[in-house]
């Protein structure tokens, strides 16, 4: 969520040292490889684990748009994108606490 932070910032300040493909891929950020590789193990039976991974790609997918757009000038893009990241993150860590419960209720941990 640092980095978004960060993308709304530059976006806000105008003040440039990210590029759209300084954004990694959802994959490859540090949820994305938790979310492919041992969250897979841990969580992947539960619906709401699958449901993030759509709110996650789209944070990325809007970042790097973002700052293509800010690249180009686009000022009413800009604005909007800003919007739906900010939108897409509340979404993102509303599931990640729906899905921290569902993983208590749900899910055996071995000591």
């Amino acid at each position: 969520m640092v980095l978004v932070r960060r993308v709304i910032d530059e976006a806000l300040s105008g003040i440039r040292s990210l590029h759209a493909e300084d954004i990694p891929d959802h994959h490859q950020c540090a949820f994305g490889q938790w979310y492919y590789g041992a969250g897979q193990k841990l969580a992947s039976r539960l619906p709401r684990f699958r449901e993030i991974e759509s709110e996650h790609a789209a944070i990325h997918a809007s970042a790097r748009a973002l700052l293509d757009a800010l690249e180009h000038g686009d000022a009413q893009t800009v604005n909007r994108l800003s919007g739906e990241i900010e939108s897409a993150k509340a979404r993102f860590v509303e599931r990640l606490e729906q899905l921290a419960a569902d993983a208590e209720t749900n899910l055996e941990v071995s000591p």
